[in-house]
């Protein structure tokens, strides 16, 4: 069952046959190293640790061969691409998993949170997609148009327009916005995040956004 779930995992996440026969043959490489030497190594060695030991290999193999970086590129034309960090040189047709251009934000960055990665572009287009496999779960639109990267805390994804409008959406498999707040002036540089504090830099303010201690134990 572990080895049927190991199996699933490398292919889901990676797609390709290929690394499903890497995973298995260096799975099986310490049987075909060790099959003479095995008996006496056992003896000598606490036999449970062995057994953890050449399971951790295997899941280590798995979540290397499975990992993906995430790379936003491009300005007149944006992209993500999900692409195999193993490779070496030019791994453009060799490496890269699954490219995403439908909504790609060309200067706000994404966010990926869990195996969803959420993204608003700078025309408000807002989509999410799912890590694994490149593919759109959803998509809908914000008011404004978009400079500052958007954010992801508890449970929600906080998006800053040039307009000064805070949209906050839900981090979930549907789109829906929970709430909007404006302050003047707009936002074009990033937010920065202090423990619960919120700082927002505007064209002509910095703001401190944070709730106040007697509120949260009061709600508690």
């Amino acid at each position: 069952m572990q080895k049927v779930a190991q199996s699933w995992l490398v292919l889901q996440l990676t797609g390709s046959t290929l690394y499903l026969g890497l995973d298995d043959f260096l799975g099986q490489l310490p049987i075909l190293l060790f099959t003479l030497v095995g008996g006496v190594i056992a003896d000598r060695h606490d036999r449970r640790r062995l057994l953890l030991g050449s399971q951790y290999v295997q899941m280590a193999t798995a979540f290397t061969l499975a990992a993906l970086v995430f790379v936003p590129m491009g300005f007149d034309a944006a992209q993500l691409l999900a692409i195999r960090p193993d490779g070496q040189g030019d791994v453009t047709a060799s490496h890269v998993a699954w490219r995403f251009g439908k909504g790609a934000p060309s200067k706000p960055s994404v966010l990926l949170v869990g195996d969803l990665i959420f993204m608003v572009n700078d025309a408000g287009i807002v989509a999410t997609v799912d890590a694994r496999r490149g593919e759109m779960v959803w998509r809908g639109r914000i008011d404004g148009t978009y400079s500052a990267s958007p954010i992801a805390a508890g449970g929600r994804i906080y998006a800053f327009n040039e307009d000064g409008k805070t949209t906050v959406l839900e981090a979930g498999r549907e789109f829906k916005v929970l709430a909007e707040n404006v302050l003047d002036d707009g936002f074009m540089a990033s937010p920065a995040v202090d423990g619960r504090a919120l700082y927002l830099r505007t064209r002509t303010h910095v703001y401190r956004i944070e709730e106040s201690p007697s509120r949260s134990a009061g709600q508690k």
